[in-house]
Parts: structure tokens; C-alpha cells; sequence
């Protein structure tokens, strides 16, 4: 039946899929879709939360872990056969915490990592705590004292779950005991084996890859201990060898879910060639190889990428990295955490260089050479003391990171780093604001002696744009009109219901001036390098500068345009005067009711 096969075929479509990440990645020449593939998460969060190895390692791990995810699917989804249900109800419920938790070691922890620490770890708990006590418990023994050694070791491995649990909780502390008890989760998984060989339930092929799943586990166990007292700190997560151990893990849990109803319910598929045993045995043999080769590189890789190793600052990682506390200003910082902040940005590496001093030091020697840069004289004397202090860095301190030892020192010539963000910021507004006062004050109206319908003068900020538009701005059609405009032979164009001007020079300020009128005004000349006209049409009786109203700078920028349409919905005349006198280029905009759309050029460019 199609059912029984089930397992291949969902084991070939992930093959296929893995062969089509494999693929892209090799024409792209990136990882990332390779990755993905395998273990179904991006790259961005492989390197946020793993160490990122060798490509040759990399590839190595990857193939090892998707040919073994194949065959953790093939046996996940073929089926066992339909059984009667379970007389015993601790039977039922075991059968469906196996499955939850493969279901938590292949994909449901890529939703829980997301969680809060609290609640992820509580989840944790609430899945394997009573999974340890009831596979005791429906195991037959036949042995009191196995069994009772069983459930205490159960309880243990529940009890060690709630620690981390626990320590996520404001105020509690918890004993390294506590801890310590995860080691008896191994435990409890070797007298579960003993239980299941004796039992008679379970295939040897099940029990042989429970041995399986133990061995590599503890090899991995053993392994990150002696990394760590190489490295004298923890050693790096790797996150193909954490697949690797939880495929085997997980197939070790699905077979004993399959196979719990009775041994003829296991529906491992009959047939020739090498036992399922043999191919896992194979399978490890290639991962042991791989694991110190992959576990030295990216220890090495890891310890070089951040710039330091662990020693007298081996406390300051969390610091630096989970309370953001080397990104703070001097006027943001606590006084009681300034020194902190000093040895975070001089500790570690920051946007890809390496860190100031190196980690042999200690941080009392960091800081008594941090207050002797603050008395240098010159950037020759810091270059010395930092020579002194074994810095590879080839330029001195930043005042940035100097003004939390000496702000003294520092705020004598750079009062702006005394400031916190939020002043950094208000008086950056107030300098603004100040240089558009100043430029809107020498924005006159150049025809004073005329006056118009409507009219408004001040300060227009071209911006990266180097040019502005007057049309129709409450016509969404309209807007359409503005991507075809674009001038030619000539600083204005217009197209509909736009227009568009450029300046006479480069991209900047300039003083414009806006004036309606209800009849044509009298042609100018005198004064100007540049005067034109062209037609534009107002469809909604709406007709300006949108977005960049004339105005007196500051908040008056943000004002609504002038609507210069003083007869309506209809056709207008717009004439552009550029040129005239000043600091700054002076634009006067005229804009009367006419029917033309013809393009007149009185004076300027060709």
C-alpha cells in the first residue's frame, strides 16, 4: 500500500529539496541556500546563534546531517501497523510524547528559540519532565531494583529541566546542583536501554540506535569539556553536530513510539542489504571523524573572529553583548557603569577591528592604561602606551571611548561628547533650525511692489532631488505625470498637470517665491538670466509646491503648499523667473489663468 512506503517518499522529496538548495548555492557561490535546505533555518540566524565553520567543514557536516535527516524521515513516516488501542492509558499518553518530542527535535524548536527565555524553557519542561517518569513506568523491568533506580534517575532528569527554567525568573537563584543533575538524563538514558533490551518489545535495530544516539552524545559531552578547559572559556555551539546527535537521537524515540504497541507494529521495511544498525554505524564513523575537526575550527574561528580569548575579562560577554552597554554615549551612561563602558569598547572588537588591548590583561591594568592615555600630550605618547600595553591597533584611542575615563580631559575640547543622545539630538534640531532662519532671512520678495492674489516667499531645500515639481498635488492621476517630465534645452518642462524646475547652478537652497495672479501680470526681463513659460493643468483646482512650501524654514516647512489655482479647477499659465541677486539662487514662480500649453523661452539657456 501506497501508506507503507510513505517514509521513502517523503525522505526522496527532502533529498530532492537539499539537492536543489545544494544547487543554487553552487551558482550563487553562497551557503546560505544549502543551509537552509538542510537545516531549515537562514543564514542570518546560523550566525547569530552558531558558530559559521570552514565551507569545506561546512559542506562536509551538512551532507553528513541531510543523508541522516533522510533516513530520521523514512523512519518517522513509515507507519506502523493498525493495532488495537492500549488497554494501559500511560501507554497512550508515552506514545504521544515520543512523538511530540521528535516533532520538538526536528522543527518545533525552531518556534520555541523565538519564545521568551522563561516561557521556551517552561515548554521544555512540560514535554520531557513527564516523558522521564512514564517511559519508567511502562517498562517491564522484572528487576524492582532497576526499576526504582530508573525512576529516581527520572525524577533527577525532571528536577534538572526546571533549572534553567528557574534561573530565567527575576530574584531566584539557582544552586549549581541543579545544573549538575543534567548529567543524569544520560543516565536515566542507559537504564531505559537496559529496560528496553530486557522488555521485549523493542527490535535490537531500535535499542542499537538508542546506544548510538548515548555514545555520540557523550563523545560531544566530552569533547566540549576538553575544548573548554583549552580554551579556558565555553566552547562554541556547532550546530551540525547538534543535528547530527539529534537525528540519531530522535530516531531512537520514534522507533520506541512505533514499536511500544508490540514488535510486529514496528513497520521497518523488510528486504536485503545492510541493517539499518550498519548504515548508522557508518553514518557515525564519518561524524566522529568530523567532530574535533569541525569543534578546533570554529573554536578557533570563533576565538579569532571576536578578537579575544578568555582571561581576566572572561565575565564581560554578556555585558557587552546582551546589555548593549559598549553602545552608550557618556551622557547616557550611569556614573557607576562609565568604567564598564570604557572596557567594553576597548575589550572587544568593534565594527571589524580589533579590540584596543588585548585580552592577557587584566581590567584594572586596562583602565590604569586607559587614564594614562588621557594624560598623553600627543598621539605619539598614546601610540607608545598602547605599544606598551601590547596593542596590535596602529592608531590611538577614540575621544568617544577616552571621555569615559577623563570627560574632564576630553569635554575641554569636545563639549558635544558630555551630552546625552536625546540633548546630542535637540541641539542638532536647534542648529538646524537656526541655519534655515538664517538663510529664510535673507529670502526676499524680489517684485515687492506687486502684489498678487496669493503669494508666499522663503527658503526651498532642493535636497538630493536637485529640483521641484508644481502640479496638481491633490490630483492622484496627476502624479503619474511627473515620472515623464523632464526638462530639456530649458530649467522647466511641464507634461498634464506638472511642471518641473531646475536650478540654474548645483543642487541646493534656493529662495523661491510664489505669486498667483487672477489676470496675466506684465512680462519682466530686468534682472533675471532665466525667464519661460509653459502651460499646466489644474483638474482638482489645486496647484503648488507640494512638500516644499515656500516658507521661513523650521516648522513653517512643513506648512501645506500655497494653493495657487485662484480660479479653480482649469488651465494656468506658469512662468519661471531664475537668477537675480543674493547669497542664494532666487526663483520667482508666476502663475495665472490661461489656455495655452505652449512652451515660450524669453530669456536664458537654449
Amino acid at each position: 500500500m501506497l501508506w507503507r512506503r510513505l517514509g521513502w517518499w517523503v525522505a526522496g522529496i527532502y533529498l530532492a529539496t537539499v539537492a536543489t538548495g545544494a544547487a543554487i548555492g553552487f551558482a550563487e557561490g553562497d551557503l546560505g541556500p544549502y543551509q537552509l535546505a538542510v537545516l531549515w533555518l537562514p543564514q542570518d540566524v546560523l550566525l547569530a546563534e552558531f558558530v559559521r565553520p570552514d565551507p569545506v567543514v561546512a559542506v562536509a557536516g551538512l551532507t553528513v546531517v541531510a543523508g541522516l535527516k533522510a533516513w530520521l524521515f523514512q523512519q518517522i513516516f513509515t507507519v506502523p501497523g493498525r493495532r488495537a488501542r492500549p488497554a494501559d492509558r500511560r501507554v497512550v499518553w508515552l506514545r504521544r510524547l515520543l512523538y511530540l518530542a521528535v516533532a520538538e527535535i526536528l522543527v518545533l524548536w525552531l518556534v520555541t528559540y523565538r519564545f521568551p527565555d522563561l516561557t521556551a524553557e517552561a515548554v521544555a519542561g512540560a514535554l520531557w519532565a513527564p516523558l522521564y517518569v512514564l517511559f519508567v513506568l511502562v517498562l517491564d523491568w522484572r528487576s524492582a531494583v532497576l526499576r526504582g533506580l530508573a525512576l529516581v534517575t527520572a525524577g533527577l532528569a525532571a528536577l534538572s529541566v526546571a533549572g534553567p527554567a528557574l534561573d530565567e525568573i527575576p530574584g531566584v537563584d539557582v544552586p549549581e546542583v541543579l545544573y549538575m543533575l543534567a548529567m543524569t538524563g544520560l543516565l536515566w538514558q542507559v537504564l531505559i536501554l537496559v529496560g528496553q533490551w530486557r522488555d521485549g518489545r523493542w527490535s535490537d535495530t531500535t535499542v542499537n540506535v538508542g546506544r548510538v544516539s548515548l555514545v555520540l552524545s557523550l563523545i560531544t559531552m566530552l569533547l566540549e569539556a576538553g575544548l573548554q578547559a583549552w580554551l579556558d572559556r565555553a566552547a562554541p555551539d556547532t550546530i551540525h553536530v547538534a543535528a547530527a546527535v539529534g537525528v540519531f537521537h530522535a530516531v531512537w524515540l520514534v522507533r520506541s513510539a512505533h514499536e511500544l504497541a508490540g514488535p510486529e507494529t514496528t513497520g521497518t521495511p523488510a528486504g536485503g542489504g545492510p541493517s539499518p544498525l550498519i548504515k548508522a554505524g557508518a553514518v557515525a564513523a564519518v561524524l566522529l571523524l568530523l567532530l574535533p575537526l569541525t569543534f578546533v575550527s570554529e573554536a578557533g574561528r570563533q576565538a579569532a573572529d571576536a578578537g579575544h580569548d578568555a582571561g581576566p575579562n572572561a565575565g564581560w560577554d554578556d555585558v557587552c553583548g546582551t546589555d548593549r552597554i559598549g553602545q552608550l554615549g557618556y551622557g547616557d551612561a550611569r556614573p557607576e557603569d562609565r568604567e564598564k563602558v570604557f572596557l567594553c569598547r576597548t575589550r572587544f572588537m568593534r565594527d571589524g577591528f580589533p579590540p584596543l588591548f588585548p585580552s592577557a590583561l587584566s581590567d584594572e591594568d586596562v583602565l590604569a592604561y586607559g587614564r594614562r592615555l588621557c594624560t598623553a600630550r600627543d598621539e605619539a605618547e598614546k601610540l607608545a602606551v598602547l605599544s606598551e600595553a601590547g596593542s596590535t591597533r596602529g592608531w590611538g584611542v577614540e575621544d568617544e571611548t577616552l571621555v569615559f575615563l577623563c570627560p574632564d580631559v576630553v569635554g575641554a575640547r569636545k563639549p558635544d561628547l558630555l551630552l546625552s543622545a536625546a540633548d546630542q539630538a535637540e541641539k542638532m534640531r536647534a542648529e538646524s533650525a537656526a541655519d534655515e532662519a538664517e538663510l529664510a532671512a535673507q529670502c526676499t520678495d524680489p517684485w515687492p511692489g506687486v502684489r498678487a492674489a496669493a503669494q508666499r516667499t522663503g527658503v526651498l531645500d532642493l535636497g538630493e532631488v536637485g529640483a521641484y515639481a508644481v502640479h496638481d498635488y491633490a490630483d492622484e492621476a496627476g502624479e503619474e505625470d511627473v515620472s515623464d517630465v523632464t526638462p530639456k534645452g530649458g530649467l522647466v518642462a511641464a507634461e498634464g498637470s506638472t511642471a518641473f524646475v531646475l536650478p540654474l547652478g548645483e543642487s541646493g537652497p534656493v529662495c523661491l517665491t510664489v505669486k498667483a495672479f487672477a489676470t496675466r501680470p506684465p512680462l519682466r526681463l530686468k534682472g533675471w538670466e532665466y525667464v519661460a513659460e509653459v502651460g499646466v493643468l489644474s483638474r482638482t483646482g489645486h496647484l503648488g509646491v507640494p512638500e516644499h512650501a515656500a516658507s521661513g524654514g523650521g516648522e513653517e516647512a512643513e506648512t501645506p503648499p500655497l494653493n495657487a489655482a485662484i480660479k479653480g479647477a482649469g488651465r494656468y499659465r506658469l512662468r519661471v523667473y531664475a537668477g537675480g541677486s543674493g547669497p542664494l539662487e532666487q526663483h520667482l514662480l508666476v502663475i495665472y489663468p490661461g489656455r495655452s500649453a505652449r512652451h515660450v523661452q524669453y530669456r536664458g539657456l537654449t
